[in-house]
């Protein structure tokens, strides 16, 4: 049942850049079915790193793209 929900994500993540591969991965750190607010997970992602400086965009507003 679960290989073919693993090679769906697979073929996801090998199609991302490698920027957002980590962001993608930070899913994993949570339980299954756990609800995360979209604000908290731009805030953890900046407290991590995870978002670069883009000129005239908020943090936050790169984390919604």
């Amino acid at each position: 049942m679960l290989e073919p929900i693993k090679s769906v994500l697979l073929l996801s993540y090998n199609d991302l850049p490698y920027r957002l591969k980590h962001c993608f991965l930070y899913f994993c750190l949570f339980p299954e079915d756990y609800e995360i607010e979209r604000e908290r997970l731009a805030r953890l992602w900046m407290a991590e790193g995870f978002i670069e400086n883009v000129r005239g965009l908020t943090p936050e507003e790169i984390a919604d793209r």
